[in-house]
């Protein structure tokens, strides 16, 4: 007997008699969103006639809250899965808007004219601040995109030696950073 809506199926009847090893099943399945079976849940007993008519609603209303549960985590899983995915794609995404706009940037840079160092000053400064968003970007990406888990010792240290050496023309080793948190 198959019951559609709860997609219960009892072998051969709610009591399962005169198999060769007088075992006694129920079983229930698993369904995702789109109520499509994904898996079955069963029961059985060694037992013959271990599932009587006055038990096995019991039975068969625990199996069927376990397969709802057993199909959230599943749900669940999949969903953090996809989660994992969209978050590598926007990753992705923004650091090839990032590096498109430093691109645009300094072109804007080299073609000034005629030339002008306000404007040219201006658009150093906002490069700068593209490039360290896109250290940021770096860092987080790196480090799973968990503001909670960025090394900020060595964010803040990158970041301190990339200003000073870019917007300011230091050489590296006239940079020295001590950053203690």
């Amino acid at each position: 007997e198959y019951d559609t809506k709860f997609g219960i199926k009892e072998l051969p009847s709610p009591i399962v008699e005169g198999s060769k090893l007088g075992n006694s099943v129920i079983m229930v399945s698993i369904h995702n969103e789109q109520e499509t079976p994904i898996g079955i849940l069963a029961i059985q007993s060694y037992q013959t006639n271990a599932f009587t008519e006055e038990n096995k609603d019991d039975y068969i209303n625990t199996l069927r809250t376990l397969a709802e549960s057993i199909a959230m985590a599943i749900r669940m899983v999949e969903s953090y899965e996809h989660v994992r995915y969209l978050k590598g794609e926007i990753s992705h995404r923004m650091k090839n808007h990032i590096a498109a706009l430093a691109v645009t940037i300094d072109q804007q840079i080299d073609d000034i004219s005629p030339p002008n160092k306000f404007v040219e000053d201006a658009l150093r400064e906002v490069y700068s601040r593209v490039n360290a968003a896109s250290l940021l970007h770096y860092q987080l990406d790196q480090q799973g995109i968990d503001k909670e888990n960025l090394n900020l010792h060595e964010y803040l240290s990158e970041l301190v030696t990339y200003l000073f050496k870019n917007a300011l023309g230091y050489k590296e080793d006239q940079i020295e950073v001590d950053i203690r948190l």
